[in-house]
């Protein structure tokens, strides 16, 4: 299984490794800069070396940089200068540690463009940036995210996201970021997980899916709200959740935790590694426990 969660370089290069250590991950996600700037910072060459060694280390394998939420690849390219210079950053960040993919969130109108129009924007500015990848060699793939469709947000539904890829994207070599949280926002249930995959497969082919974030969702139904959960208790649960990491595991799939509360990490990175349907006493316990450090926590703020 490779199975990991989303963490912080604030301190340093070298925690979001020592983190995964700790909770017992295998796989990590981290930003390459702080995900609410424009500011692109200064990495030493010794500061990646020293990278590249904790991950030899450690034994991580894989792993994804996340681009900042900042990035809208909807954006005419000419106003998109910016957004594709985070892109490409990550991708020079991403190729330097090592890391095997670069995920964005894929763009938005803004009000401003149809969604048509925000689609051709879109595979102009990933044209621009895969050119330039491909000029200096950068290694990582571009992923594309699944969004819930919050305000002006695109491919928050099937018919969106084949006509992007069919339409846009034929050719190529980019691959899909498939959320939990964000299909349940677009009204997807993941109780009906092999309906999901036969429109996706139809949309972009499942082999295009190269990773999964499993969250749950605080979210309603089909709200297109885009609100992580800790895992297995709030709306979509821990039975539909499973499904999702069996497929996952089955296609040898990077899994990434993106939950709010970093304190329950390593119980999510046990119930992931562990839980099965014919284990359901240890879940069950699991469960329990869990939900009494939810009631301290609350207790603990009255």
């Amino acid at each position: 299984m490779q199975i990991g969660f989303h963490t912080s370089i604030s301190g340093g290069l070298n925690q979001p490794f020592e983190q995964a250590i700790d909770f017992g991950a295998n796989t990590l996600q981290v930003f390459s800069k702080s995900p609410r700037n424009w500011s692109l910072p200064q990495y030493s060459q010794q500061e990646f070396e020293k990278w590249k060694e904790a991950r030899q280390q450690t034994k991580i394998k894989w792993g994804i940089v996340h681009s900042i939420y900042l990035v809208n690849l909807g954006k005419p390219p000419q106003e998109a200068i910016k957004d594709q210079k985070a892109v490409l950053f990550d991708l020079y960040f991403g190729d330097q540690l090592g890391f095997d993919f670069v995920n964005t969130h894929l763009g938005k109108s803004a009000g401003k463009r149809t969604t048509k129009q925000t689609m051709e924007n879109m595979k102009k500015n990933i044209e621009e940036i895969l050119q330039k990848a491909s000029e200096h060699n950068l290694k990582p793939q571009f992923l594309r995210e699944n969004t819930a469709g919050q305000w002006s947000e695109i491919w928050w539904d099937f018919d969106q996201l084949k006509e992007f890829h069919h339409g846009y994207m034929q050719g190529l070599p980019i691959g899909y970021c498939l959320d939990t949280a964000h299909l349940r926002g677009a009204w997807r249930d993941i109780g009906n997980w092999e309906e999901i995959l036969s429109r996706l497969d139809e949309a972009i082919g499942v082999k295009n899916i190269k990773a999964i974030h499993l969250n749950d969702s605080k979210a309603p139904l089909g709200s297109r709200l885009d609100r992580h959960a800790n895992l297995w208790y709030w709306f979509i649960g821990w039975e539909k959740l499973l499904k999702v990491r069996d497929w996952a595991v089955k296609n040898d799939l990077l899994v990434i935790i993106e939950t709010p509360d970093s304190s329950l990490r390593s119980q999510e990175l046990e119930f992931l590694t562990r839980a099965t349907k014919w284990d359901l006493s240890w879940l069950a316990q699991q469960q329990k426990n869990f939900q009494k450090n939810i009631l301290k926590k609350f207790e603990n703020l009255v």
